[in-house]
């Protein structure tokens, strides 16, 4: 037979590489002859895969093909799909890379060893959990590539999307494809939007506003300022002046390189929250380091508590932006939340009632990169599920169906928005792009209300404090002064707030660097065409000598406003309902009434709460403590004339006629009257003729309320109450301010008291007066820092430590 060798070449470079291949007649490792060679002429790949050929002599009874390397250095070339075929039509045409065509053959045991392959993979990524359905989908893409390498590339990203992998569930999948993701339809709502800014690193807000004119308070706080911050002070020359009301000082300096800020001040537009910062409730100097649950002066604690906005843990794992998205996704409006480059735990909720926060890149949303082979194949591993497939399995294919739809929908949704306004080319200038980009695409997503959450570090200024903050607000500066002039081009300014944060302040007294150090309480902003701007809220201080009530070592400034009171306005003015406040800001209740601001006072447009004129379909998220009493003069018969809406509770007795319009609230058993008026809730019982109605099992009693046995007795519903049990927050309601009440997941209630003054020697109780501490007979306490103990029950905090004490661990 006459025997023809026929393969693919390849070389990286357009010269020789060395590339040789040849047969030899005997058992010798070596080629006894070269008949194809990469020497630049015979065999050119180019950069390009080549076929070519080579004549096997007549008469060999036996022979074996190699190749060989004769490239003087590590430079790489390819052999590929060799074929030894018995072609008269071109044996004998002499060695050639001229119009040679590859016979298109199944390789002898390849499909066998791509079962082995995909099988290995299996057991050594997923314990051999892979059905054969996904065998078979995964050893296809094996399959279709050209090399063993590109192949296993292909069929280890598979496996790593696949729910066998990040699960050791039992898959049992179906042939339903899971549906598509869609963003919801619009409902209508006016559309809001908050953008929280973090100055990360702790900004030096004492130099953003600053004391310029202070003659005509008891205290020359301008010429204080300088006194005290030395080196560090700003001259008039580098502030730009704005008029304040109700403070120490009648103008105020902002930042030289803050001119937007100043504009938007004088516009109305811009306010600032003085002293602000993380607090537990209202301390002093003296009791401070005692009260606060947060460890003070770290960046991380601090920075964290800026964004969960609360310190006695009450709704641990969540953000306050969460929180809000929270209340206002029950009360029915449609959520967005978003975090630019990382996640944030200010936007973390619950994802069973709000969804999770969606991560962008700066630059916008990301691209999924993945290829096409990959793509077409990938929503086949994750098919819809028995009812008896792994829970955890489950939940990954869905989870990750939905994150690959919904970024591809948000993707193309982006790419369509385009801003007039020119955004500078750098990280916030990105991001607020980035904001302003998302925000347009608010319609397609069907979203009413929006929460945004953007970052610019480097306010870390141990030294040269004054250039570093310069140059980041230069940086802010042009950022601010594009996202505005945005959103006014878009008719969006009234919709949207930014308030910015900090993890804290910097001391006041400058450290031998020209820097300054971590503090506390601070000066901050929020803008927005609905803020009522051109105000100072909160007390800035009136002496920052270590003789003023609030300054502590070093310039340190003791908070006299909490975030807690920032953050409830912006709650009240996205349409949160008082009755859900606690939710937002458990901690609200711990601070006395002038330390908290009215939203009316902050936005404008603030619209009045309307009357619950219905059950939620859920319960609420957290208590009201503030509900209106009920009339003592409640009437004790049935109105003769019907109403003309809905009653807000309902009546123990009927009325002699119908309502005339229909009933907000299901009633427990058939209506005497038929109504003429469709209900808004189906009643609990079936609408046959009421009269004769008769129920005949447990079951048709039944009114979902876990704190109810309901029975059926000779044809009709009895209904029992069971002893301590809730159904929801507010049937924990104990009549004390100074408690928590919640109903648990065990339909227990729970009713925690916030009364605790940290003194060893005082009883602490909660009543219906509210926090009581009574002092022990026969006991002194000393505070943190004082001397003279001797043992730990000196101390208030129950530490004593080499005749001092100290502050006990938790």
């Amino acid at each position: 037979m006459n025997y023809v060798v026929k393969f693919r070449y390849y070389s990286p470079l357009d010269s020789q590489t060395g590339g040789c291949i040849g047969h030899t007649q005997d058992e010798s490792s070596s080629l006894s002859n070269f008949a194809l060679c990469d020497d630049g002429i015979n065999m050119l790949s180019n950069k390009k895969w080549i076929i070519c050929k080579f004549d096997i002599p007549p008469g060999l009874e036996s022979f074996r093909v190699g190749i060989a390397d004769r490239s003087t250095g590590p430079i790489g070339f390819y052999f590929d799909d060799i074929q030894i075929v018995n072609d008269e039509n071109i044996y004998g045409t002499g060695s050639s890379c001229t119009g040679i065509e590859l016979e298109n053959v199944t390789p002898p045991g390849k499909e066998g060893f791509s079962d082995s392959v995909i099988s290995e993979l299996s057991t050594l990524l997923t314990a051999g959990r892979l059905d054969e359905k996904s065998k078979h989908i995964i050893r296809n893409l094996y399959d279709a590539k050209d090399t063993h390498n590109d192949g296993l590339v292909n069929a280890q990203q598979m496996i790593l999307t696949s729910p066998q992998y990040h699960s050791t569930n039992i898959v049992k999948s179906t042939q339903e494809a899971r549906p598509d993701f869609k963003f919801p339809e619009k409902n209508g709502k006016p559309y809001k939007a908050v953008v929280t800014l973090m100055f990360a690193g702790g900004c030096d807000s004492y130099n953003m506003l600053v004391p310029y004119s202070c003659k005509k308070g008891p205290v020359d706080m301008e010429k204080q300022y300088k006194d005290v911050r030395s080196t560090v002070a700003l001259p008039r020359e580098r502030l730009h002046p704005i008029d304040v009301s109700d403070q120490v000082c009648e103008k105020f300096g902002i930042h030289k390189e803050l001119p937007t800020v100043q504009t938007m001040y004088n516009d109305k537009d811009l306010l600032f929250f003085a002293n602000t910062g993380v607090l537990t409730k209202k301390v002093s100097k003296v009791n401070y380091n005692t009260v606060t649950k947060t460890q003070l002066f770290a960046h991380n604690t601090m920075q964290q508590e800026s964004k969960r906005i609360d310190p006695n843990e009450l709704a641990t794992g969540t953000g306050v932006l969460g929180r809000m998205a929270d209340v206002l996704a029950q009360d029915g409006r449609l959520v967005g939340s978003f975090s630019v480059s990382k996640f944030q735990v200010a936007l973390a909720g619950n994802p069973a009632i709000s969804g999770s926060a969606t991560i962008v890149n700066t630059d916008g949303v990301p691209e999924l990169f993945i290829s096409d082979e990959i793509k077409d194949n990938f929503e086949s591993l994750h098919n819809v599920t028995e009812y008896d497939s792994g829970f955890f399995a489950e939940t990954w294919s869905s989870n990750i169906k939905l994150s690959v739809d919904s970024n591809e929908l948000l993707r193309n949704e982006y790419k369509k928005i385009n801003t007039t306004t020119t955004f500078p080319l750098t990280g916030l200038g990105k991001q607020l792009k980035t904001v302003t980009q998302l925000i347009g695409t608010r319609d397609a997503r069907g979203v009413d209300t929006d929460m945004f959450y953007v970052e610019i570090g480097g306010f870390d200024t141990h030294a040269s404090v004054e250039e570093n903050l310069e140059n980041r607000f230069i940086e802010v500066e042009s950022a601010l002064a594009a996202f505005k002039d945005e959103l006014i081009h878009e008719d969006l300014w009234n919709n949207v707030t930014t308030i910015q944060v900090s993890d804290f302040a910097r001391t006041l007294i400058p450290n031998s660097g020209e820097g300054t150090d971590h503090a506390w309480g601070g000066n901050y902003m929020m803008f927005g065409g609905s803020v009522k701007g051109k105000q100072v809220k909160g007390t800035f201080p009136n002496d920052f000598t270590i003789d003023g009530p609030q300054i502590l070592k070093r310039g340190r400034i003791i908070p006299t406003t909490p975030w807690d009171a920032c953050f409830k306005t912006i709650a009240t003015w996205l349409g949160v309902r008082n009755r859900d406040i606690p939710y937002v800001c458990p901690n609200c209740a711990s601070f006395e009434p002038e330390m908290m601001f009215d939203a009316n006072d902050l936005f404008h447009g603030i619209e009045p709460e309307p009357p619950t004129m219905m059950p939620t379909d859920s319960p609420s998220l957290h208590p009201s403590k503030s509900s209106q009493p009920t009339s003592k003069d409640d009437t004790k018969s049935p109105s003769s004339l019907p109403s003309q809406s809905p009653s807000l509770s309902p009546s123990s007795l009927p009325s002699q006629s119908p309502s005339l319009s229909p009933s907000k609230v299901p009633s427990d058993s058939p209506s005497e009257v038929l109504s003429n008026v469709p209900s808004h809730l189906p009643t609990n019982l079936p609408s046959s003729d009421p009269t004769k109605w008769k129920c005949k099992s447990n079951d048709q009693c039944k009114d979902d309320n876990p704190c109810t046995k309901n029975l059926c007795k000779k044809g009709k519903c009895k209904t029992k109450t069971k002893k301590g049990c809730c159904n929801v927050h507010l049937d924990c309601d104990d009549g004390k301010d100074c408690t928590i009440d919640v109903c648990n997941s065990k339909n227990k209630c729970v009713n925690t008291s916030t009364c605790n003054d940290f003194n060893f020697c005082t009883k602490d109780s909660c009543n219906k007066k509210g926090c009581q501490f009574k002092q022990k007979n026969n006991c002194t306490c000393i505070l943190i820092g004082e001397e003279g103990c001797r043992k730990s029950k000196d101390c208030c905090t129950k530490k004593c430590k080499n005749g001092t004490c100290v502050k006990k661990k938790t």
